[in-house]
């Protein structure tokens, strides 16, 4: 039996080819601003099309937390500084988006982020 991709690896692929514009482009705060475009967006309509909802605070937090997930060949210290790094408060989203990013955030970068915080709120 074949198992099925994970949601957030269908949606890093697809940011992943989206991306693949800037590969040749010289790493600028322009550029790094298209960038987080391309990731906000993206993240934007992949939600719109799923048949729950998140608050736009939750779409906000994946969208920085994929953005500050870029690596760009030990230029990593443009990205901490820029604005789009600095994410969304992981405090400030409903316990039910982060219930629902539980489900689809496993093996992502921010999944620990997101059960410690679960576990907080039950403490």
């Amino acid at each position: 039996m074949q198992q099925q991709p994970l949601f957030i690896q269908l949606l890093e692929r697809l940011i992943n080819q989206k991306l693949q514009q800037f590969v040749a482009t010289e790493l600028t705060r322009d550029n790094l601003d298209k960038m987080h475009h391309v990731i906000k967006t993206t993240v934007f309509d992949v939600f719109s099309k799923c048949e729950f909802d998140l608050t736009e605070k939750s779409k906000l937090y994946v969208a920085s937390r994929l953005f500050r997930g870029l690596t760009f060949n030990a230029k990593e210290d443009m990205l901490t500084e820029h604005a789009h790094a600095r994410h969304i408060n992981i405090k400030e989203l409903p316990d039910n988006d982060l219930n629902t990013l539980k489900q689809l955030m496993g093996a992502a970068a921010m999944e620990e982020e997101i059960e410690e915080e679960l576990k907080r709120r039950v403490r």
